[in-house]
């Protein structure tokens, strides 16, 4: 029999929850909003905790407190509480519980290894014969969380602590909380607040697939109370948005202060039970997830997620197409079902809310009280995790046992192989078996167990303070045989049972198998289509042949063993670092570098604090003659020897990636970029070996071969996209030395060979300039190491005349649109950036134009999304990119509904609303606009001449992405004014067809009746670039 939360607490606590209690909760109810004073039954010394508002009108709140149990070295304080109307809340209180200004009272070399040790050493028993039910995933769903996600797992305590929140008992420390240091920019001093509705797409009723999705794009369409609520929030955010799930839906925001986040709160509570939901909205929103879903046709990821979820039953919810599109979604009754599916999950119960911030817990609980304790329920309470439990198990062996053979969007190949395990498998959350899958053949080795406990434990305790990350979001999971949680517990392993993990890895048979594989080669041999992503399939069955050579290949023929020791995996991580003076050395080797031009290093020690480890972050640049260069070779050859850098150090490192280290090796702009993050005591030796893959570097024909054979694809699969076709586009148009993808595909295609590989990499080699920066915790003899190191490196200086720049081209003043096909004829979006150029504009235009950007976003997309749902992705950004400011206007939408010209016109007609609504009434912002900013010059398009009025400063490109028509005879809406621009710009030179130009691979898309090249559209860029000039206008054309 399935229990509901409420049932397995009473069971959990019969001496709390009451019969009266629980009649007080009955299945029908309204709470009422001034709740009177329950008397209710308690155990000894176990009392409801009440908590007054600061304004007493209002009346006290009870509640039920569940206990936190986290790391010692977590400064948050928690507290977990459910009102009388079943919502639960997370509250998280950022005040410092380990003061600053009181850290020289502890005992650094001890502390942190007493209490890291002793907790570790409690959780272990703390973990003992505790499990969970699989089918009870939608208990793990009724997480509140955003951005970086912190899980919550649950423990046993048959004895929970009095207090609320289980603070670590801190040696020779009073906890004291002190306000937050405004001057440390390591602490988070914003506020979030999220709800998660444990409902998801798979609550979603048969006949109307997307259902939850579609709830929560018409949920921020406003309420009675605040009709315009999206604008409010973004009023009153950093950061405001929403996601929807299998099993839950997530509401979040980010504000700068507590006023904000009271108005956010009230806001969110209402729009959560209260919303319009007209037909109206209903409708609209249903465009804007029909144009989300026609991207996610482009994207493999989601195309075989989406397709793995399409083999479970068809009478399982799972196998509905869970983002929902047109096809799912306009139906007849939809506005009336959605209403009605709305007031049948949107209810307090199924409801937690994350509130969390720079204040103190009563003032939390306040919070939560003031603006959730009164919501009512309107029905009886049903949980959405019994409907999914009644389904049962989603797949059937005949359907899932096979090889699934796909055709992908892009160019690349994927190999997922999957097994179905016995639901008992998610019981052991202290061993977690499934973490040992790689050791199939040889079984259970303690070694192997220690290592992985030893790396969790690492991050559970120290990753995020090691990264200065702020705790912006908790995940709860509410245990059902204690009221205590504990804080990111699936990151901890604590218990080796070799028997668990050999009946876990037993279930990895051949014959119990999933395997999808990915690959164009399989175009003709897929005769299956995707109803709604269009993914295009086949279904085979393994062989006998098959499965008999799998089961016989237990050790692939030796190539895989168990690792040696990993050395990297510490738990001496606490021992402070001693600063040693070391010798003259240091100072001898920063003067040679200085001195040559050679390289700059810069160190900034800062040692950790007690208890925390000793991280460090090394930088380095690696600036050659041939960075940046419009040469085609130089550029290609730069990321292609990143690439393979960048596996060699894998391959030599893996044991360090794998304990948490971050190594990387990428192309800058201005040259090869290193960086290694981790505990600082490691760092000299990697980058030593680091250094030597990089100064001797070699690479035998064949991984050459591959890794240009892999590199040509990336180059074709980026052009795949036309958001980055298009952005591509207007980096080549508007500045001298950057090259398309295309172009450099083709180039690869046709000239790379291994000979000038290799002739490029040492001619990078002989003229450079190295800047390397060292922050964290780095000792003189770790500067030292790392100084010698650059020091013996053989090359000469570069001089800075050597050193090449990017600049932008001026553009004409006017309009000019190019326009192309998307590379691929299964992309059914297009993409439109208009690019307004403002030109150098000085520190105080600039930062103006930062704050109008932010208005102008906010202005757009709600014009142009919310609104008129004119695509889905809609943006504005404030560009400076070699000293040239620019505003960006990018929209992509559906190919079916829109032609690119309607939308540039659109995108021209909210520029000028903007103007006349906003900017017009500041005096200020208009002066400084009629300066620089285009907003003044763009009007409205009129119906007498229906074109915009260029002024003298007024530069606008527009490139335009076309995609193709799903429906060959839908009929998209088309640009008013079109032909009347192409008319009025129609003086430049005769048209050139863009042959011998390196340009081949871009199909036009401009009107049949067009005759000249710099008139409105462009067809040859490299004839529109090579008459521009340069900013700041050097009276002198450039090649």
């Amino acid at each position: 029999m399935v229990k509901t939360i409420d049932e397995l607490l009473q069971d959990c606590f019969p001496s709390i929850f009451t019969q009266e209690t629980k009649s007080l909760q009955s299945p029908y109810y309204p709470i009422p909003s001034k709740p009177a004073q329950r008397k209710r039954k308690h155990s000894a010394g176990k009392k409801p905790k009440e908590c007054a508002f600061q304004n007493s009108s209002v009346p006290t709140i009870t509640y039920d407190s569940y206990n936190v149990t986290k790391s010692p070295m977590d400064k948050n304080c928690y507290k977990v509480i459910r009102f009388p109307n079943r919502l639960s809340a997370c509250l998280i209180s950022q005040l410092d519980y380990i003061p600053h200004d009181s850290l020289e009272c502890i005992d650094p070399s001890t502390f942190c290894f007493t209490e890291v040790q002793d907790f570790n050493e409690n959780i272990v028993q703390m973990h003992q014969n505790i499990g969970t039910d699989p089918d009870d995933m939608s208990l793990l769903e009724r997480a509140t969380s955003y951005l970086w996600y912190q899980s919550v797992d649950e423990i046993s305590d048959d004895d929970p602590p009095d207090d609320d929140v289980a603070e670590p008992a801190l040696k020779k420390l009073k906890y004291e909380p002190q306000p937050r240091n405004e001057k440390d920019p390591c602490i988070d001093t914003n506020f979030g607040i999220s709800i998660c509705v444990t409902v998801g797409s798979l609550n979603d009723p048969k006949e109307f697939a997307g259902m939850a999705h579609l709830c929560e794009h018409c949920i921020f369409e406003g309420t009675r109370t605040y009709p315009n609520s999206w604008n409010l929030l973004q009023e009153n955010t950093l950061h405001v948005n929403a996601y929807t799930g299998k099993e839950r839906t997530v509401y979040y925001a980010h504000t700068e202060t507590l006023k904000e986040l009271r108005t956010v709160a009230s806001i969110f509570a209402d729009m959560i039970m209260h919303p319009l939901l007209t037909d109206e909205i209903i409708n609209r929103e249903i465009l804007s997830i029909d144009s989300e879903s026609s991207m996610r046709q482009s994207n493999d990821i989601i195309r075989l997620f989406d397709l793995f979820t399409f083999l479970a039953k068809t009478s399982h919810p799972l196998r509905r197409y869970h983002a929902g599109d047109a096809s799912t979604l306009s139906k007849p009754k939809v506005c009336e079902t959605l209403r009605k599916w709305h007031q049948k999950y949107y209810q307090p119960h199924n409801i937690i809310v994350s509130i969390q911030g720079p204040i103190s817990v009563p003032d939390l609980i306040n919070l939560a009280g003031e603006y959730f304790y009164s919501l009512s329920a309107t029905r009886c309470p049903k949980y959405p995790s019994t409907e999914i439990r009644s389904f049962g198990f989603p797949f059937q062996c005949a359907t899932y046992n096979k090889i699934y053979k796909v055709c992908p969007y892009e160019d690349i190949q994927w190999l997922v192989v999957s097994w179905t395990m016995p639901q008992d498998i998610w019981r052991n959350h202290a061993t977690k078996p499934l973490e040992e899958l790689k050791i199939q053949s040889i079984g259970p080795k303690r070694r192997i167990f220690d290592e992985i406990r030893m790396k969790n434990a690492f991050k559970f305790h120290f990753e995020n303070e090691a990264l200065n990350f702020a705790t912006t979001g908790v995940s709860l999971h509410i245990n059902e045989d204690s009221p205590t949680c504990i804080l990111t517990a699936p990151a901890l392993v604590t218990k080796y049972d070799p028997q668990v993990i050999r009946d876990c890895l037993m279930h990895l048979r051949p014959d119990n198998m999933n395997i999808m594989i990915m690959s164009k080669k399989f175009q003709k041999q897929v005769v299956q289509l995707h109803p709604n992503i269009l993914t295009e399939f086949g279904a085979f069955n393994i062989s006998d042949e098959l499965l008999r050579s799998l089961e016989s290949c237990h050790d692939f023929h030796g190539n895989f063993h168990i690792p040696k020791v990993n050395r990297y995996i510490t738990t001496d991580f606490c021992r402070p670092l001693e600063n040693s003076v070391g010798n003259l050395s240091v100072l001898f080797c920063l003067s040679y570098l200085h001195s040559t031009g050679k390289a700059c290093l810069v160190s900034t020690h800062e040692t950790a604090q007690p208890g925390y480890p000793d991280m460090a972050i090394y930088t380095f640049m690696i600036t050659s003659s041939l960075f940046p260069s419009s040469n085609p070779e130089n550029s290609v050859y730069s990321k292609l020897w990143a690439k393979i850098l960048m596996e060699k150090i894998t391959a030599r490192y893996y044991d360090a990636i794998d304990a948490g280290l971050r190594l990387g090796v990428s192309v800058a702009e201005n040259g090869l970029f290193m960086h290694l993050f981790g505990l600082s005591r490691f760092l000299p030796d990697i980058w030593l070996k680091m250094l030597d893959d990089f100064w001797n570097f070699e690479v035998d024909r064949q991984m050459f071969e591959d890794f240009t054979e892999l590199e040509i694809k990336c180059y074709g699969n980026n052009s795949l996209s036309p958001m980055t076709l298009a952005q591509d586009l207007v980096m080549y148009i508007t500045s001298t030395r950057h090259l398309l993808q295309g172009s450099l595909q083709l180039y690869m295609q046709t000239n790379a060979n291994y000979e000038s590989f290799l002739q490029y990499t040492k001619r990078f080699k002989g003229r450079m300039w190295i800047c390397s920066q060292l922050f964290g915790t780095v000792t003189n003899n770790q500067l030292e190491t790392i100084a010698k190191s650059l020091a013996e490196l053989k090359y000469n200086a570069l001089v800075p005349q050597e050193i090449c720049t990017n600049h932008c081209y001026i553009l004409p003043v006017g309009e000019k649109c190019f326009r192309v096909k998307s590379m691929s004829s299964k992309c059914y979006t297009s993409f439109v950036i208009n690019y307004y150029q403002l030109g150098n504009s000085s520190r105080e235009e600039v930062a103006t134009c930062h704050l109008i950007a932010q208005e102008l976003s906010s202005f757009i997309f709600d014009e142009l999304r919310a609104k008129q749902q004119i695509g889905y992705l809609v943006w504005t950004v404030f560009d400076e990119s070699y000293s040239v400011s620019s505003l960006k206007v990018c929209i992509q939408f559906q190919a079916d509904r829109y032609t690119p010209g309607y939308v540039n016109e659109k995108i021209d007609e909210a520029f000028a609303d903007f103007y006349e609504k906003h900017i017009k009434r500041d005096i200020d912002l208009k002066k400084v606009l009629k300066k620089r900013c285009t907003t003044t010059t763009v009007k409205r398009f009129g119906k007498k001449d229906g074109t915009i009025q260029p002024g003298e400063t007024f530069r606008k490109l527009s490139v335009q992405v076309v995609g193709s028509k799903r429906n060959a005879s839908s009929c998209p809406k088309e640009a008013e004014f079109e032909d009347i621009k192409v008319k009025r710009y129609d003086s430049g030179e005769p048209k050139q067809e863009p042959a011998n130009s390196n340009l081949e691979f871009l199909t036009l898309d401009t009107p049949k009746n067009l005759t000249s090249e710099n008139g409105y559209f462009l067809t040859n860029l490299l004839v529109f670039r090579n008459q521009l000039f340069l900013y700041p206008n050097c009276g002198s054309t450039t090649s």
